[in-house]
Formats: C-alpha cells, sequence, structure tokens
C-alpha cells in the first residue's frame, strides 16, 4: 500500500521579475527536487508566481520553510495542503509555465486575489496544465 502524495499550493509574489529570477529560482529547485522526491509546477508572471509541491508531507512541508524564508518571494501566502491518491506533475521535478491569460489581471494580482481564490480554481488551473504537453 503506498502513502498518499501530499499537495500544497501556495502564491507569492516576485520581489525581482524577470526571466533571470526564474531561471536562478528552477536552477536551484529542480536538483533539490529530486533529491527529496518532490514534482509539482510553478506557473509564473511577472507579477506573481503560483506553486503546487507535491511529494511526502515532510519534504514538502521543509521546501515551503525554504520558500518562506527565500527573500525572492514577498507575500508568500498558503492556500491548501492537501493529500492526494496521485501526482499530477508525476514526470517533472518543476515544471515552469506561464500563467494562462485571462486568469487574473494586474489589477487582481495587486488586490490580492489570487490570494482569496477557492483551492478550487488553482486545481481546475493544475489539472489542465497537467493535461497538456509541457
Amino acid at each position: 500500500m503506498s502513502l498518499p502524495v501530499s499537495q500544497l499550493t501556495y502564491v507569492s509574489v516576485p520581489v525581482t521579475p524577470g526571466p533571470e529570477l526564474l531561471a536562478a529560482i528552477l536552477r536551484t529547485s529542480r536538483p533539490r527536487n529530486r533529491r527529496q522526491g518532490i514534482t509539482g509546477v510553478l506557473v509564473s508572471r511577472d507579477d506573481l508566481f503560483v506553486q503546487l509541491l507535491e511529494g511526502p508531507r515532510q519534504a514538502v512541508s521543509d521546501t515551503f520553510a525554504r520558500i518562506l524564508a527565500d527573500t525572492r518571494h514577498a507575500q508568500v501566502t498558503l492556500v491548501a495542503m492537501q493529500d492526494a491518491d496521485f501526482r499530477l506533475f508525476g514526470k517533472w521535478e518543476m515544471r515552469e509555465t506561464a500563467l494562462p491569460g485571462g486568469l487574473w489581471s494586474a489589477a487582481d494580482v495587486a488586490a490580492g486575489v489570487p490570494r482569496q481564490a477557492p483551492m478550487e480554481d488553482f486545481m481546475a488551473l493544475f489539472h489542465r496544465l497537467a493535461a497538456t504537453p509541457g
């Protein structure tokens, strides 16, 4: 019998947005995630990160603690941590993709709408991304 996988979703604001920041985050997170059995997706735009981390509960919690302390993120908000029967991004140490257009405007992000969005909105996004080749 296999243990359920923990899934943690959070949103944050990049402190210094741009491709260099994203590349630096992916360069350090992917090898660490591989070692710790974590998979997931980082959805990004210059004004917003949305991330799903999947894996063993302790590894996911430890990773989120590092993110909370990471000065490249501001306004880090935990959306949910839950158990799931399977990984959505099991083949990805960290898939990266742009935030789909029309999801939240810059004004929505500035007003904190993503931090208050229901988990169903995030899961719909993650399921849609998991169903598309990356």
